[in-house]
């Protein structure tokens, strides 16, 4: 036993150690969030060991430890479970996927796992023990808790419901009372029989549950035939199949759990067209959204009950149910768990995830997407009455759009070699983006020897210089020393998606879709200016939308710190992107400064504002979400916020910022902060309106000044191009008729 100084000196040790206020919060909180994200139901409880726990344990490993007197901590062992977490889940199957998500999270001691044995009944222990994450403890904290034999770990506990109630009663009743229920086995014997009872019990939960889900269907089958029924029904359904909590996507009112719809009912069937029923989060940041609209683009959809009667005779299909209740619990839950953005589970998304993820080899998935597309095709292209059945109408649509100022790093180096540079970038990733080489095109070789050349120092441009390749794309790219201005512009076919359907699918889904990049370099004195705009020209009745991107080369130049300074155009040098290091952009602000930047008319994109609460978040990372906004809006961290809210401003609007909440953790000081929902936000600013590039001019302009300037040398030069041209074409035609 340990002594009365030696105790009071361990207890005097254990007191001194200050672990960070809620860490066992946090600790739980990203395994939570994953259980909660996949819709797992289960119960968390947690613990410290108290310190007098502690005392206990080192006094007793010294009096009953295999070397009696000697002291097993002293020989390397540590305590491991100073904090414990304990998670109970309502069916046993949930245990293996609780144990792949806690993996995931945290760095793997060791598993403690029961053994089962086929003539022996033992109840089911499933303990890990996990590394606490390096940032959550200082190293004098370790340091102290290694001197009181207490290692930086923690232990989870993962339990069905019905044995965490045999466990409690197990461990206070008869642990604890071991010597008294020694005198009588029969009565242990009696005991382990419940506790087998148990393990039949859960897995006749189960069972239960998929003889109701198979029920449901034959009487769907009987009772509906190939009328369609209320997507309402196809939750329940669902709910039961899948054993996972679901938020409900049809309106209180309307969904009776009491009155089952009726076969042929139209307003029954119809729940789904009125107010819109389905949550707007199936389609802000779900599944919905990812997949149906980019592969099918139903939601462009104008009149509500069109697009609810394309998704009501999806979803109320007989064929469709029953490739529900086929699918894999399992493969469901990891498909939510999979996916990056946390979405609600509601019966949209699940249908979604099933169509996204199908089982491997059964004929229903192939069924189920042929549902599907033939329903959404067919309402999107319904014929309007005073319409062609394909219109030939065209749009055209932004989907980044840029307006920036470059300042060299070295005040010495001109704005001109900036210019240079700046440009020997974009030429760079036209030379990759077209794979220029020795069996390129003449203008894919000059595009080439353009790029090296701006590599090489001192070198200087030609007065005007033009590029132009038209073979499986359109490329120019144009310089002009007058105007101190170069311009480039790319048209291309989009065949990203076009291998991903059927030849007789392809006119309906993406037909004569052609993307446009165009870039504005120009030196405007004492920085140069740089324009991006990407966009997408396509047919009127397209049904997918072309997704937003930011140009590899616009990346390159904000990540070249060593030379270039990159801002927004207008907002003081200061506010530089800052794609490399990594301190948060410009961390903290004066309030001057701060001001400034929020009322400059001149920012055209969006300014996320964070408090000094973020910076805290361990999971957050600020730096990480400074580099992914660079070039779709700033990101300032100010630390004189106390607060916890995140405001983004948008342009032309300082009065009324968009708020972000944070999660808060179990009503305390305690804020867990959305990495993916402040740049989701960010980066989807609207692309639409319309941007002020300035003094930038694009191809196009810059074209009209090449070849319509009043000069009047410029128009004899050319004249003779064009006769040159057309001597070069008449020698060919001979060339060939004589051939």
């Amino acid at each position: 036993m340990l002594t009365k100084e030696q105790a009071a000196e361990m207890k005097e040790k254990l007191e001194a150690i200050e672990l960070p206020s809620g860490l066992d919060l946090l600790l739980a909180h990203r395994i939570s969030a994953r259980l909660r994200k996949a819709g797992i139901y289960f119960q968390l409880f947690r613990r410290y060991k108290t310190n007098d726990s502690i005392l206990h344990k080192l006094d007793e490993e010294i009096k009953e430890g295999p070397d009696k007197g000697k002291q097993k901590y002293n020989d390397g062992h540590l305590i491991q479970d100073k904090i414990g977490l304990k998670y109970v889940f309502y069916f046993v199957d949930d245990l293996e996927i609780a144990k792949e998500i806690v993996e995931k999270e945290y760095q793997l001691i060791e598993w403690a796992n029961t053994k089962d044995t086929p003539d022996v009944f033992a109840a089911t222990k499933i303990n890990g023990v996990f590394r606490i994450p390096e940032e959550a403890l200082s190293p004098d904290v370790r340091k102290q808790m290694r001197a009181c034999y207490i290692d930086d770990t923690f232990e989870i506990q993962l339990k069905t419901m019905l044995f965490q109630s045999w466990h409690e009663t197990d461990h206070d009743l008869r642990y604890k009372n071991e010597d008294l229920w020694t005198q009588f086995p029969e009565m242990n014997r009696k005991l382990n029989r419940v506790l087998a009872t148990l393990e039949l019990c859960d897995s006749s939960v189960n069972s239960v549950f998929e003889k109701l889900t198979y029920r449901s269907y034959k009487w769907v089958k009987e009772k509906y035939s190939d009328q369609p029924y209320s997507p309402a029904l196809l939750e329940r359904i669902a709910q039961t199949h899948f054993r996972i909590q679901m938020k409900s996507s049809f309106a209180p009112e309307r969904d009776q759990a009491s009155s089952m719809p009726k076969a042929g009912n139209p307003e029954n069937a119809a729940d789904i067209t009125e107010n819109n029923i389905i949550y707007d989060a199936d389609y802000g940041c779900g599944i919905m959204r990812d997949h149906f609209r980019d592969e099918f683009k139903f939601l462009r959809l104008s009149d509500p009950a069109e697009k609810a009667d394309a998704v009501t005779a999806v979803f109320s299909s007989t064929p469709f149910l029953k490739t529900v209740i086929k699918y894999s619990r399992s493969r469901l839950i990891r498909g939510f768990l999979e996916h990056k953005n946390d979405v609600p589970i509601t019966i949209f998304n699940i249908c979604a995830m099933i169509y996204t993820r199908p089982s491997s080899g059964e004929p229903e998935d192939r069924e189920l997407a042929d549902i599907l597309k033939r329903y959404l095709r067919k309402q999107h292209h319904k014929r309007p009455k005073d319409q062609k059945y394909f219109s030939r109408q065209y749009q055209e649509y932004a989907t980044y759009q840029c307006f920036s100022d470059v300042y060299p790093t070295d005040e010495s180096v001109s704005i001109h070699d900036t210019f240079i540079k700046t440009l020997s970038h974009a030429a760079s990733w036209l030379c990759i983006r077209f794979a220029c080489n020795e069996e390129s095109s003449d203008s894919l070789k000059k595009l080439k020897e353009l790029s090296d050349d701006l590599k090489t120092p001192g070198y200087t441009l030609p007065p005007e210089l033009l590029i132009s390749e038209s073979e499986d794309h359109e490329l120019r790219l144009l310089y002009l020393e007058k105007e101190k201005a170069c311009a480039i512009r790319i048209i291309e076919p989009d065949n990203k998606y076009e291998n991903s359907f059927r030849e007789d699918e392809k006119s309906l889904f993406m037909e004569n879709r052609t993307f446009i990049t165009d870039v504005g370099i120009r030196d405007a004195g004492d920085h140069v200016e740089l324009t991006v705009r990407c966009s997408c020209k396509e047919p009127k009745n397209n049904i997918i939308v072309a997704a937003a991107y930011r140009p590899a080369f616009l990346t390159r130049i904000l990540m070249d710190t060593e030379n270039l300074y990159v801002t927004e155009h207008g907002v003081p040098k200061r506010f530089r992107w800052d794609c490399l290091t990594k301190s948060v952009f410009e961390i903290s602000r004066s309030e001057e400064d701060l001001a400034s930047l929020l009322s400059s008319s001149e920012r055209q994109l969006p300014l996320a504002i964070l408090p000094q609460r973020a910076a805290d978040d361990l999971d957050f990372y600020p730096p990480g979400l400074a580099r992914s906004l660079a070039g779709y809006g700033h990101l300032v961290l100010d630390s004189t916020d106390q607060g916890s809210d995140v405001r983004l401003y948008w342009p032309g609007n300082q009065a009324d910022p968009t708020i972000i909440h944070p999660d808060q953790i179990d009503d305390k000081d305690t804020y867990v902060y959305m990495w993916q929902e402040v740049h989701d936000r960010v980066v989807k600013y609207p692309v639409k309106r319309k941007m002020d590039f300035g003094k930038v001019k694009f191809y196009r302009e810059l074209k009209n000044v090449y070849y319509q300037s009043g000069d009047e040398t410029s128009v004899v030069t050319l004249k003779n191009r064009i006769e040159n041209l057309e001597r070069e074409l008449k020698e060919l035609r001979e060339k060939t008729s004589e051939q």
